[in-house]
């Protein structure tokens, strides 16, 4: 974290320490936050936890956006309830990018170098790294569907290589911001 905040009582950088702790508040908060229409019928209730909690997702931000050093807009709030804190963390610079966008992004570059190869065992593999993400997203599960007729036989290797490279072009698109 390049943002530098100091206190009287420690001789170093606390501004990590100061986001951690915020962050920590946020993902209780957030889980607070979902889980209140579960816990009571009363809307009333609801509404009051609700606006309750807004000012408190409001001033939170301010102090993570101060903390890593990044510009604070009015929107933050509604971005970390719309969002999560991962993707908040993006936003104000302490990390380059999601563990969703990571692991979609490296699933792209290996499903490419793998369809630059032969069926065999490249299908098999590349079956290997769609398992975990199959369930994400309709895409993942196209490629899943054209795999599962290479299998078959009913879909030749050139065809499911021309396919998946256009549906991972999609997903390139579809995951680019998050």
């Amino acid at each position: 974290m390049e943002n530098k905040i100091f206190s009287d009582q420690f001789n170093y950088n606390m501004a990590g320490w100061l986001y951690e702790k915020a962050e920590f508040c946020a993902k209780d908060l957030l889980r607070l936050n979902a889980e209140i229409d579960e816990i009571s019928e009363i809307d009333d209730v609801k509404s009051f936890v609700h606006d309750s909690l807004s000012g408190v997702f409001f001033d939170l931000t301010k102090i993570l956006s101060f903390a890593a050093g990044s510009d604070w807009e009015v929107s933050d709030s509604e971005f970390l309830l719309n969002n999560g804190t991962e993707r908040l963390a993006v936003k104000y610079g302490i990390i380059p990018e999601t563990s969703e966008h990571s692991e979609v992004m490296n699933f792209v570059v290996n499903a490419r170098e793998l369809l630059k190869g032969a069926r065999s065992p490249n299908r098999t593999i590349l079956y290997d790294f769609l398992e975990p993400l199959k369930d994400k997203d309709f895409l993942f599960q196209e490629i899943d569907r054209e795999l599962e007729l290479v299998r078959d036989g009913q879909l030749s290797w050139e065809k499911f290589v021309s396919k998946t490279n256009q549906i991972l072009d999609d997903i390139e698109r579809l995951y680019k911001d998050k």
